[in-house]
């Protein structure tokens, strides 16, 4: 790497550096190089891509917005693809494919995935849309059930109800799973999930 200034030689430095992002200031320790010459500072297209992906990271965790990582790793531990998952929380086809590119949710869709990632919450969702899925949604989460895929666990998302355990059942095609998440207190109502024999083939 040489200087762009002068042409002469550089050195890669880290420092702190305060970053405006929607109005928020973020601090976080920054990569740049320094021309030796004339001090002037200099980074990177990758270094300044790594710089926007933790602004934004520290924004989500501020505004309690999963990330994108945490939207892939329940999808892949589900085992259902971007319409499939668009399907479950019945959003746009394509929504949840924008979401995992980094838009970011705003009002329901938001609220809906903080609980989608928050394991007490997530076999509600699935009890609640398992009537309307596509069969091919269907199969996907039988198979989940089935054990061959298991539930992912995120960092930073805050449970149902802390300091209360609560068992949720969910028969799927006489299969049954038991989470033992922290879920709100249902008394001895627990969200089922029924898919005939026809319907998972």
């Amino acid at each position: 790497m040489k200087s762009p200034y002068t042409g002469g030689e550089v050195r890669k430095i880290t420092a702190p550096e305060t970053i405006t992002f929607k109005d928020e200031q973020f601090t976080l320790e920054v990569e740049s190089y320094e021309c030796v010459d004339t001090g002037n500072r200099f980074a990177t297209g990758e270094m300044n891509d790594a710089v926007i992906e933790r602004v934004h990271n520290l924004w989500r965790e501020r505004h309690k917005i999963p990330t994108i990582a945490q939207l892939q790793a329940i999808r892949k531990q589900l085992g259902l693809s971007k319409r499939q998952m668009s399907a479950l929380l019945n959003f746009g086809v394509n929504q949840y494919r924008y979401y995992e590119n980094g838009e970011m949710p705003k009002g329901a869709n938001l609220l809906l995935l903080r609980l989608l990632v928050n394991q007490g919450a997530l076999p509600y969702i699935l009890s609640a849309q398992a009537d309307g899925l596509p069969e091919k949604t269907k199969k996907a989460l039988l198979r989940y059930f089935d054990g061959k895929t298991q539930i992912v666990e995120v960092e930073n998302t805050p449970k149902v109800n802390p300091g209360e355990e609560h068992a949720a059942s969910i028969n799927l095609n006489d299969k049954s799973f038991t989470d033992f998440s922290y879920l709100p207190d249902t008394g001895s109502q627990v969200p089922s999930i029924s898919l005939n024999a026809a319907t998972a083939a």
